[in-house]
């Protein structure tokens, strides 16, 4: 089966998998492509962090599922994303549109009134949830064949620190029994929303390769893929904006990104 990692940065990769491979195995593959270490990843597939080395079926993970990556040391640095004004907007309206508040957008930008310009760069704040602290622990349910030895080596911790969280007094466990096991990632935050910059010609790197791809799945053609937001590429978002009714000023901000990303009329439910 195939299933597909999405980047801190945006980008899908493609992944061959079996239903049986483990977690740590799927890690050293995304090392081989991405670089990151296995121990700087943190898996998530349907807002739960993965845990332990068990195996993708145990998660539910089937073909072309898709897990987000965030890097452990580079969680929680960006708090806001660029937008360029358009025609018709105003600080209310964007508040609405990106559930935050005109105080919140007028303090980050230094505004003293609430008077904003077509083509005005702003920053939107992101509002992230602090969630409670977690416990420290998750709840695993023995199987037949476990053993405390097995869980601890299987979650990446101790036997006696699973017989101490559980108030164990020996080793001795039975199919069924509800375990709580120590949680090295437990106040680790959620992994933060994917913030693409705002792209208009004369951009150079990563995110206008990425711009590229999508308006190439989209039959939009935008010239060589070579990461260069050059006219033909202008001229391709354009084309798109037009044919999303979105505004047509060759310029990606976050309703056209949305778009570039949006499976739904195709019938997929991957998300971007």
């Amino acid at each position: 089966m195939y299933i597909f990692i999405e980047m801190p940065s945006g980008i899908k990769i493609l992944l061959d998998a079996e239903p049986t491979e483990r977690l740590e195995n799927i890690k050293v593959k995304i090392q081989e492509i991405a670089g990151t270490p296995p121990e700087r990843q943190q898996l998530y597939f349907d807002g739960q962090a993965l845990r332990g080395n068990i195996t993708l079926a145990d998660y539910g993970i089937r073909n072309e599922s898709t897990l987000t990556l965030s890097n452990i040391s580079d969680i929680s640095s960006l708090h806001y994303f660029d937008y360029t004004v358009q025609s018709g907007d105003s600080l209310w309206l964007l508040a609405q549109r990106f559930s935050t508040t005109v105080d919140a957008i007028k303090s980050l930008n230094g505004l003293t009134t609430d008077r904003i310009y077509i083509g005005q760069m702003l920053k939107i704040p992101l509002e992230i949830e602090n969630p409670l602290p977690s416990p420290g622990y998750f709840n695993y349910t023995v199987r037949s064949g476990d053993s405390l030895w097995l869980i601890a080596n299987l979650f990446g911790t101790t036997v006696n620190a699973i017989k101490a969280l559980n108030n164990l007094t020996d080793d001795m466990i039975f199919v069924g029994k509800m375990l709580k096991i120590p949680d090295e990632f437990a106040n680790l935050p959620p992994p933060l929303p994917i913030v693409r910059p705002t792209l208009r010609i004369g951009d150079t790197g990563l995110h206008v390769a990425v711009l590229q791809a999508q308006l190439h799945f989209w039959l939009f053609m935008p010239g060589p893929m070579d990461g260069i937001f050059g006219p033909l590429t202008q001229r391709a978002v354009m084309a798109f904006q037009r044919d999303r009714v979105l505004v047509a000023d060759g310029i990606v901000g976050p309703l056209t990104w949305a778009a570039l990303f949006d499976y739904s009329s195709i019938g997929w439910n991957h998300t971007g």
